[in-house]
């Protein structure tokens, strides 16, 4: 059985939703319902999981191994470092069953290349009824939708939705 490091937490979750990234990529969301988001992964981890992830495709509960996320308060990520020594074990004892060499683990496979930034950060003072306004639609948006983590990723959706019909219009409302 493979040893739990520490700081690990098992925590139960009952639905994953792929989302698609920026540079063409892929994440896992990982909830409990009827809470918020509470579990990020990525595509080139998603091998190490695979049985929990078709568990959670087919709607059952699955315990997984998870630690704090340091990036994101109140959110967690995978415990990596349990999910790479069950792994281990795991490819250990097929080797050992059938004789067949080993394949590459996870670290060490070639990172997949990082893409330019296509993006451009914005910051700007704006009213405080405003920015409350901007709040509170975030927290409704949230609600119903996965696509917007932080509200930093909400006013950047409503901003392009707001400009994008001047994308290729010349003509100005001013």
């Amino acid at each position: 059985m493979t040893a739990v490091p520490k700081d690990t937490t098992w925590l139960v979750f009952n639905e994953v939703t792929e989302i698609s990234t920026s540079g063409g990529g892929m994440f896992y969301m990982l909830r409990h319902r009827p809470y918020i988001p509470v579990c990020r992964l990525d595509q080139r981890f998603a091998p190490l999981i695979k049985d929990e992830l078709e568990r959670l495709r087919e709607g059952e509960d699955v315990d997984m191994a998870c630690i704090p996320d340091p990036g994101r308060k109140d959110d967690w990520r995978i415990s990596l470092k349990y999910y790479e020594a069950r792994y281990a074990e795991d490819r250990a004892e097929d080797t050992a069953l059938f004789q067949l060499p080993t394949s590459k683990t996870v670290e060490q496979q070639q990172p997949e290349p990082v893409e330019q930034r296509t993006t451009k950060r914005l910051s700007t003072d704006i009213p405080l009824e405003y920015a409350e306004l901007l709040k509170h639609m975030w927290g409704k948006y949230k609600l119903l939708h996965d696509d917007c983590r932080t509200q930093n990723d909400f006013q950047a959706k409503w901003i392009i939705h707001q400009l994008e019909p001047f994308r290729w219009n010349e003509d100005m409302p001013f």
